[in-house]
């Protein structure tokens, strides 16, 4: 197992760390997804105010890369479309009704250590859920027909008042595995798992990492571990993301659960959240009495994150949502 330990950087002490002793079930009445969320994507929607959608039908697609469709996390009626300056695509809103889902069984009765990359390409685009993967330098969503040099997941998130994936993890393994076990499956070369703790999974390079931020950045892990030449390229994917993969495989089914950390100077209850892809920021603030209180909101951490309105939505690549106490002259 390699080690990784990075010495440069400083941890930036924010008050309102929540923990894992303080978990809350959030179910919204509706979500949204964002095609500005996903960079480099041209979208052309599949669905019109009104249509019924199930967990996991395609909302839109990227003109650029046809195969790549973007799904609904969530089961009901297309209650608005937002549109910007030049007919952007700003917000698909989406109020839930049950619970429906589409079905993927493409892998049914295959043993995931004999599949190929084209079944378990052709088992996550089926899926709709290829958007889970960047790719870097760019930070793009990567083209499905082309193939990554390897494959990066970090497992350990230095970021201010983020969640401890190590715990997620921990709590997961036979799921994470799997999703493992299928991501690896699309590069020839080597899929890098790295976490502060110790895991022993199959199909992946386990790599022991420490340090202060940005240790737990994934491009800084690229560069130690194996950094990028010239014309070369690698896809990353979050842990929550990889468990997403791994409920797939075990149920036919995508299960948009993801867990946010709620905190910061501003909260005054910190919490982690078990909530879903896209809920509205209202849903994760309205025990934190933030009335009269100037308080800025950010989607994802405050070095890297979005302000955020109380009628906004959670980022769909974030698991934080940072109240910060705004400095007044």
């Amino acid at each position: 197992m390699k080690k990784l330990i990075i010495k440069k950087g400083h941890n930036i002490k924010i008050s309102g760390s929540p923990n894992f002793e303080s978990v809350a079930s959030i179910s919204p009445k509706l979500i949204s997804i964002s095609p500005t969320s996903f960079r480099g994507v041209k979208p052309k929607l599949l669905v019109d105010i009104g249509d019924t959608v199930k967990i996991g039908s395609p909302l839109f697609y990227d003109k650029t890369k046809p195969k790549i469709k973007f799904s609904s996390p969530v089961a009901g009626e297309v209650s608005n479309i937002k549109f910007g300056l030049r007919r952007v695509i700003e917000n698909i809103e989406i109020t839930i009704n049950g619970n429906d889902s589409i079905i993927n069984q493409s892998l049914d009765g295959k043993e995931l250590i004999n599949i190929t990359r084209d079944e378990a390409l052709h088992f996550i685009l089926e899926s709709n859920l290829f958007h889970f993967f960047r790719e870097r330098p760019f930070n793009q969503i990567p083209d499905p027909d082309e193939i990554p040099r390897d494959i990066f997941i970090s497992g350990y998130d230095t970021s201010p008042l983020s969640l401890d994936l190590a715990k997620v993890i921990s709590d997961n393994q036979k799921l994470f595995q799997m999703g493992l076990s299928l991501v690896s499956k699309l590069t020839p070369g080597k899929t890098y798992f790295s976490c502060k703790s110790k895991f022993n999974f199959k199909d992946v390079e386990n790599v022991m990492v420490d340090g202060p931020h940005p240790a737990g950045n994934v491009g800084i892990q690229i560069h130690h571990i194996k950094p990028l030449n010239p014309n070369e390229f690698v896809w990353t994917i979050s842990p929550q993301h990889v468990l997403m993969l791994g409920k797939l495989i075990d149920k036919g089914t995508f299960d948009p659960e993801i867990l946010v950390s709620v905190g910061g100077s501003g909260a005054t209850a910190p919490y982690i959240a078990r909530t879903i892809i896209g809920v509205p920021v209202f849903n994760l603030i309205e025990n934190q009495n933030l009335n009269q209180k100037n308080i800025r909101l950010v989607s994802g951490d405050v070095l890297t994150g979005n302000t955020v309105s109380e009628k906004g939505y959670i980022g769909f690549y974030d698991t934080t949502l940072s109240l910060i106490n705004n400095m007044v002259d």
